[in-house]
């Protein structure tokens, strides 16, 4: 399985906002999270902002055979510009136990 980043231009952030009430589902199994009184693992869309406004962060959909299969955030670490930090890591379950996500991580 060929697995790819590419960055999240502005265009496509509606995408990635689509994907992260998953990712927030997902999170929710460790974080005890339930979700809103409408039945949806809620975000604050806003707190993604700084994807597209700080030189220091970096938005990527990861893809599987040109499919996409998940995102990573990426920026320095607040308290030490030297070091890059990984904010968010998402697969989705489809890709899970595939390899995906650690080669989302060795090519990052």
């Amino acid at each position: 399985m060929e697995v790819q980043l590419k960055q999240i231009e502005a265009e496509s952030r509606h995408i990635l906002e689509n994907m992260f009430p998953y990712y927030v589902y997902d999170m929710s199994e460790f974080m005890g999270w339930s979700p809103n009184a409408e039945g949806v693992y809620a975000f604050k869309a806003e707190s993604l902002n700084s994807y597209w406004s700080n030189a220091d962060h970096t938005p990527y959909f990861i893809y599987a055979d040109q499919e996409l299969a998940g995102f990573v955030l990426v920026r320095k670490y607040p308290t030490n510009q030297n070091v890059f930090d990984i904010e968010q890591f998402f697969v989705l379950r489809k890709f899970k136990g595939q390899g995906v996500g650690k080669s989302a991580l060795k090519t990052l």
